[in-house]
């Protein structure tokens, strides 16, 4: 086992977008891409970068970034977290969290505060960014 991952996103729903460019590494981020009203589930599996196995990780930390909104409040975001987890949300946080079922989490924009500009490197956001 190698110390190098490959993070793969699997679409477990159906998933159509007209520009598959968009997706991907941008950056230091990972990006899935939706149109406004559409939705996607999505499986992570993490696999050894040199034999491919997959990995039984049974904690790695995962962070979220821009969850906004359109400007004009149409578009709100939101993930839903499935399974066991913890979670971390700042005080100045921008997010609505709110349980759903036995096991699952919603993160939401919080209605009328609009779009932050898209973060280019976790290591150096706005305030504005850290808030979503």
């Amino acid at each position: 086992c190698s110390s190098d991952l490959k993070i793969e996103l699997h679409a477990q729903s159906p998933y159509n977008w007209q520009k598959p460019s968009m997706n991907g590494m941008h950056g230091k981020f990972g990006v899935i891409t939706l149109a406004t009203g559409d939705h996607v589930d999505v499986q992570l599996l993490l696999r050894d970068y040199e034999t491919d196995e997959v990995l039984d990780v049974p904690f790695i930390p995962l962070s979220v970034y821009d969850i906004d909104e359109n400007n004009d409040g149409s578009g709100r975001e939101y993930v839903i977290a499935h399974s066991r987890h913890t979670t971390t949300i700042r005080s100045t946080s921008k997010i609505v969290h709110t349980e759903v079922g036995d096991s699952s989490h919603a993160y939401e924009a919080m209605e009328g505060k609009g779009m932050a500009p898209n973060p280019a490197d976790p290591t150096h956001l706005t305030a504005e960014q850290e808030s979503r």
